[in-house]
């Protein structure tokens, strides 16, 4: 099993958790639906206690890395416990240089426009689709061509003064049918 979309999906999590709100070193919870959790371990048939064995499974080759995990269910949705060991590595490894860092830190200024956005996209790469959205919770999704630059779903919205945004992963934003 590969697991290299799960395990991407909490770090850069926990990477824009430490951008947004500062590096502690403590345990991080985050919440997932159980699809959520099928999507990123690319599973068809969406058993809950397939995903339960493969979790169990997945704790055992992040735990050098990421520390002794706590997994927890209830009903159809899961918290990942991330050991403050985990949130140290994590936070370690960010590179100021990265996407997701430029992106966080361009859409946190308080007069950020589309246009500053598109033009952190653009310094990775030209090939972007940036889409209208006909939304309330949305009025943009930008994503790059390439998953291997960034492989998330940016759905901004524009508020008075700010924007704010929610990152997917393309199989929960097409689950969303926008």
């Amino acid at each position: 099993m590969n697991y290299k979309d799960l395990e991407r999906n909490i770090t850069d999590t926990i990477i824009e958790q430490q951008l947004k709100l500062g590096y502690e070193q403590e345990t991080v919870g985050l919440y997932y639906p159980a699809d959520s959790i099928a999507n990123l371990l690319n599973i068809k048939n969406k058993n809950i206690q397939q995903i339960d064995s493969l979790l169990n499974d997945f704790k055992k080759t992040v735990e050098e890395t990421l520390g002794n995990l706590t997994i927890e269910r209830n009903k159809n949705r899961y918290c990942i416990k991330i050991p403050p060991k985990g949130s140290s590595y994590i936070h370690s490894i960010i590179d100021e240089q990265s996407f997701l860092v430029k992106f966080v830190r361009a859409i946190s200024h308080k007069e950020c426009k589309l246009e500053d956005l598109l033009s952190v996209f653009y310094e990775f790469s030209k090939d972007i689709n940036c889409d209208n959205i006909v939304s309330e919770e949305f009025d943009y999704v930008i994503y790059f061509q390439d998953d291997e630059i960034d492989s998330y779903y940016y759905c901004i919205k524009k508020e008075e003064c700010h924007m704010t945004y929610h990152r997917f992963t393309k199989s929960d934003y097409h689950d969303l049918k926008i």
